[in-house]
């Protein structure tokens, strides 16, 4: 993730460090975060990027800094504090990052206590935002063993910037993020019922057909690919420019997949999983019933006996 704001004049508020030099000090703060992060000094590395957050600001941010700090948070399964900073940020973010990780904690909220309506109609909230914001992503996470099959040279995207909606969702896809989604149990499945009801037009959703539209927002995208590639290839220095056409017909091939499997018309049933502490009281009480059953049948047999 890197903020589209950076090369548009963004980030010019009153209230950041004096200019010019709050560009240069935002980008060498950002850079030493990464450094702390190789180091494995997290410490170090979420209070550098605090400091960097509260002067780059929410608006027209400069840098990619808030991705990176959730990144960090949900890496360490630092919840509470993934949750503070999207509230923080809002919901016009469209970065994967800020929208997707916000529906990995709702969730895992939601599933402590899936008797409370508020948190699944929050979670419901987050998870619409999510796709509205990249559809990509949610195609690419819902089905990533299908994507899998079919994406190549996935580790060459790196810091994305959040106004190329593609690049970002393979980014966040085939990263570390997907052993974040499967280690929490269901919650794939969670967005695979949200998704799958905007591309079936299921009675309760939200989701309209131009939200679930892959199709049309990737040939926009594919222009945009196009016209960049031609004038890279007129410059001289292109050797490192990525060929974004290249991973836009990986992903079409997939969804193209998807779609002849029929996989995306398929009725599915979302079954949430038994919430933890439950599970453990309930797995308590059947390790205590037998011994319990042990002891009423050798009290019926001296009754009996006498």
């Amino acid at each position: 993730c890197t903020s589209a704001a950076s090369s548009s004049g963004g980030g010019d508020d009153d209230d950041g460090p004096p200019q010019p030099h709050s560009r240069h000090y935002l980008a060498s703060l950002n850079q030493l975060s990464m450094l702390y992060i190789k180091a494995q000094q997290y410490k170090s590395a979420r209070e550098t990027m605090l400091e960097c957050f509260e002067l780059d600001g929410v608006e027209n941010p400069i840098t990619p800094i808030r991705c990176h700090l959730m990144r960090l948070y949900v890496n360490n399964n630092k919840f509470q504090s993934a949750k503070q900073l999207y509230e923080k940020v809002g919901t016009k973010d469209k970065s994967v990052w800020i929208r997707y990780s916000s529906v990995l904690v709702e969730y895992k909220n939601w599933v402590r206590k899936q008797d409370d309506a508020d948190l699944k109609s929050t979670l419901d909230r987050m998870a619409i935002l999510a796709i509205k914001a990249n559809i990509f992503c949610a195609f690419y996470l819902t089905f990533h063993e299908d994507f899998s099959q079919v994406m190549e040279y996935t580790d060459e995207v790196e810091d994305a910037p959040d106004d190329e909606p593609l690049m970002e969702a393979i980014e966040y896809c085939s990263g570390e993020q997907i052993d974040n989604w499967n280690d929490i149990k269901g919650a794939r499945d969670y967005l695979k019922t949200i998704l799958l009801g905007g591309i079936q037009s299921t009675p309760d959703t939200e989701l309209t057909n131009s939200d679930v539209d892959w199709n049309s927002t990737l040939k926009t995208y594919e222009k945009i690919a196009e016209q960049e590639k031609e004038m890279d290839e007129s410059a001289e220095d292109n050797d490192d420019a990525l060929d974004k056409t290249m991973f836009i017909g990986m992903f079409r091939t997939a969804m193209e997949m998807l779609e002849d499997s029929r996989k995306l018309n398929e009725p599915f049933t979302f079954i949430p999983p038994k919430n933890p502490a439950k599970e453990k009281e309930e797995k308590e009480k059947e390790e205590k019933s037998p011994a319990k059953s042990k002891e009423e049948t050798s009290d019926d047999s001296d009754a009996e006996s006498s």
